[in-house]
């Protein structure tokens, strides 16, 4: 076989990089994370109506920390697409009530899972388009 068979052979397989298996492990556990109960979602809900946002379901009786609220909604958005939207929504028109310093002190909690942590982000960046 010449180089430029090799080469071309190459080419044509998946790439493997020094941090390939690290990031297949990540892969799996973003696959194996077990999703939310009804009961959390239920609560995340009727806390974003407390607050305002438009959901068909009743506010929570509870004061609502807005930081915690966030981050507890990211660990569940990946899977409510729903809940996703309206966090987005709510933050590109209410992003002013949330104090910046308290939610990068609860956001630093979540370094242990990546869905989660990419989830968040993925959160603030469309509300930051959003809002313009």
């Amino acid at each position: 076989m010449t180089d430029h068979e090799r080469m071309k052979g190459d080419a044509l397989a998946p790439p493997r990089r020094l941090g390939e298996a690290v990031s297949d492990a990540l892969v799996r556990q973003m696959s194996e994370a077990p999703p939310p109960d009804a009961a959390t979602l239920t609560q995340i809900y009727a806390a974003w109506s407390r607050v305002g946002a438009y959901v068909s379901i009743a506010p929570t009786a509870h004061p609502v920390a807005l930081e915690s609220l966030i981050v507890d909604t990211a660990r569940v958005a990946h899977d409510d697409e729903r809940l996703f939207v309206v966090v987005v929504s709510w933050l590109a028109a209410s992003h002013g009530f949330v104090d910046g310093h308290r939610f990068a002190t609860v956001a630093a909690t979540l370094a242990d899972t990546l869905h989660t942590s990419a989830a968040l982000g993925a959160i603030l960046s469309w509300a930051d388009e959003l809002s313009g």
